[in-house]
């Protein structure tokens, strides 16, 4: 599995500034699974991992009556990224989701690091921008 996995663009998936590994990434992705508040989607094709998301359920934190679906990582690989893998795999990943009784569905994504057109994938798709979050690195050294 890890070389079909191999073909993923693993900078795209870190905060900015930040190399993540495929051993890091895989890791993520196998603490999910394992979890039972995890869920995770992979798409393979002629046996190879076109795509995989990853999302985390967990209670409201500001209403602990309902639910949150996030998606933590989205990602498929460049051959996968010309054809409809990506939207068919959020869907899948979408109707998941409301299984395990979520009020909402909320994912992000890295400036940065990531294509600009993506904002308005996720507004296609009904999506709405809820938050901007800011950073400031702290030299503890």
């Amino acid at each position: 599995m890890a070389q079909a996995f191999h073909r993923f663009s693993y900078s795209g998936l870190g905060n900015c500034g930040t190399e993540v590994s495929e051993r890091d990434t895989l890791a993520s992705v196998m603490c999910a699974m394992h979890s039972p508040k995890g869920v995770v989607l992979i798409a393979k094709q002629g046996g190879l991992i076109e795509g995989i998301v990853v999302a985390i359920v967990n209670d409201n934190f500001y209403n602990y009556s309902s639910k949150v679906g996030k998606i933590e990582m989205w990602a498929v690989s460049e051959e996968a990224k010309r054809g409809t893998t990506a939207v068919k795999l959020f869907r899948a990943m979408e109707r998941e989701l409301e299984k395990h009784g979520v009020n909402y569905i909320q994912s992000s994504y890295v400036g940065c690091n990531s294509p600009g057109y993506l904002t308005d994938v996720y507004r296609k798709m009904g999506y709405e921008p809820i938050e901007i979050i800011f950073r400031r690195e702290v030299n503890n050294g």
